[in-house]
């Protein structure tokens, strides 16, 4: 019966190891603001936003 290799799918993968902490820093990601790729413009945007707080203040 053959084996199947470490590097299948499952146990024994890295599927499930943990990762280490600060593996992924912050610093590391560059963020920036494109409106063209934007789903929701953004007056929409600012009246759910004002909704959700006015829903939540009560």
């Amino acid at each position: 019966m053959a084996r199947r290799p470490s590097t299948a799918t499952g146990i024994g993968s890295g599927m499930f190891r943990r990762k280490r902490p600060g593996a992924s820093s912050a610093a590391l990601h560059v963020i920036q603001e494109v409106p063209s790729l934007r789903i929701v413009d953004d007056a929409l945007w600012q009246r759910v936003k004002m909704r959700q707080e006015n829903l939540r203040a009560g």
